[in-house]
């Protein structure tokens, strides 16, 4: 599964993404997808901008708002 996770994923850089892992949120904007390792930059917080790099094990669920 994960390899074809990961190609959807790569088809999707660029756009917002919300992801959950067991216990986190994330919002932000997908940047890359690389092997078994995302990058978003967070828009959640305060600061923005701070760049997140999550396993694609660790994903329980991923959404793209509109």
């Amino acid at each position: 599964m994960l390899p074809t996770l990961a190609a959807e994923l790569a088809t999707r850089i660029g756009e917002r993404i919300e992801l959950a892992t067991d216990d986190t949120l994330f919002e932000g904007v997908l940047s890359r997808v690389s092997g078994e390792l995302l990058s978003i930059v967070q828009t959640s917080n305060y600061s923005g901008g701070t760049v997140l790099y999550i396993s694609l094990n660790a994903i329980n669920y991923v959404s793209f708002p509109r």
